[in-house]
């Protein structure tokens, strides 16, 4: 079944708990308009890599991958690096795709886990190691986490490139 067939499932799907949502239609066309953006997205980007697109001068090959045109180039980041905008989309929409099923949050219910767990309340219990200088460090390992996984990501595919294996 083919990504178009899942996505009108799932829309489907939050039809059947519209009632749950103060705004359905509304979200189901900002989802269904951010789908239509990525596809979009996706055939300009293959547009820009076809045959015809290309001088006739140069082989193909050799456009792809030394010689690329800014539009190429352009292309090529957005392709390698929209995902992270998509999730950072579907994260946020899961605060209200959660009440399609349960209408409530279940905050108290993971707190009595976490509880039951551990045997104490774990962010009353941490307070007691809270001051400054460990916030300041926990939010500096935090932020170099995430650019460390960005430039691991940036340097996969550029090394994936360099070998001939990828675009």
């Amino acid at each position: 079944m083919g990504g178009a067939g899942i996505l009108g499932d799932f829309e489907r799907a939050d039809c059947d708990f519209c009632g749950e949502l103060a705004h359905p239609l509304r979200l189901l066309g900002v989802q269904a308009l951010v789908a239509m953006l990525i596809v979009a997205l996706c055939r300009a980007e293959a547009n820009v890599w076809s045959p015809t697109s290309m001088s006739p001068m140069e082989g193909f090959d050799a456009t792809r991958s030394c010689r690329r045109t800014w539009t190429q180039r352009f292309w090529h980041f957005w392709r390698h690096w929209y995902p992270h905008l998509f999730f950072l989309f579907c994260f946020e929409e899961l605060g209200a795709l959660v009440h399609l099923v349960s209408p409530r949050w279940q905050d108290a219910k993971l707190i009595a886990f976490d509880h039951r767990l551990t045997g104490v309340h774990p962010v009353i219990w941490l307070e007691q190691f809270a001051t400054a200088g460990r916030n300041e460090f926990m939010q500096f390992a935090y932020l170099t986490y995430l650019c460390i996984c960005c430039c691991s990501a940036e340097f996969c595919i550029t090394a994936k490139i360099g070998t001939g294996t990828g675009r």
